[in-house]
């Protein structure tokens, strides 16, 4: 067993340098060139309760990887201790099976789950109307009246009207002008 050595923040730093030298510039994780500023010498975390050192180096240093890499890679760890997981599977076992389980699953067959579908809808929901109403004005200032409530749903009046008000549902910005026209739809709902 090795022995352990403690060292001070200013000779952390100091092997950081060294480190970030040593391993070219480039994070650990990634495999790619960071820069200096972005780097942290990553550390295996422990519990108060346990023990530096032993057979998995529990409060010893890793390498320098990007501060990012770090936070998610500790994020990680967090969530396999939280779901109990340390207890079925290491966390490089976790991993390992993780990557071979995304990169060869075990359907193999095309099947499309229920919630990617692509689902013609048939009819247009209440804060959907509302929403299109909102900015109908917007899209069509000449028209006087707000269009009523479609009771057969999406027709192709519809699909035309949706097309030209959905870029002013992505908008948060608006001119006064616009805000007013935000304003009369607003009020003609309330009729």
């Amino acid at each position: 067993m090795s022995k352990l050595i403690s060292i001070t923040s200013k000779e952390l730093a100091e092997l950081r340098e060294k480190q970030f030298k040593k391993q070219d510039g480039k994070c650990a994780i990634l495999g790619v060139c960071i820069d200096k500023a972005e780097c942290v010498l990553d550390h295996k975390h422990k519990l108060k309760s346990e023990e530096c050192g032993g057979k998995d180096r529990l409060g010893c240093l890793r390498g320098v990887i990007h501060r990012n890499a770090n936070s998610f890679e500790g994020k990680l760890e967090r969530s396999w201790r939280r779901y109990g997981l340390h207890k079925v599977i290491s966390l490089p076992e976790l991993l390992r099976r993780c990557a071979d389980y995304i990169e060869q699953p075990p359907i193999k067959e095309l099947i499309i789950h229920p919630n990617e579908r692509k689902i013609e809808r048939k009819r247009i929901t209440i804060p959907e109307y509302k929403r299109i109403c909102k900015y109908y004005f917007l899209a069509f200032p000449k028209r006087k009246a707000l269009p009523k409530y479609p009771r057969f749903g999406w027709n192709e009046t519809w699909k035309k009207i949706y097309q030209k008000v959905y870029p002013f549902i992505c908008r948060n910005k608006f001119s006064k002008e616009e805000k007013e026209l935000i304003k009369k739809a607003k009020e003609a709902m309330k009729k």
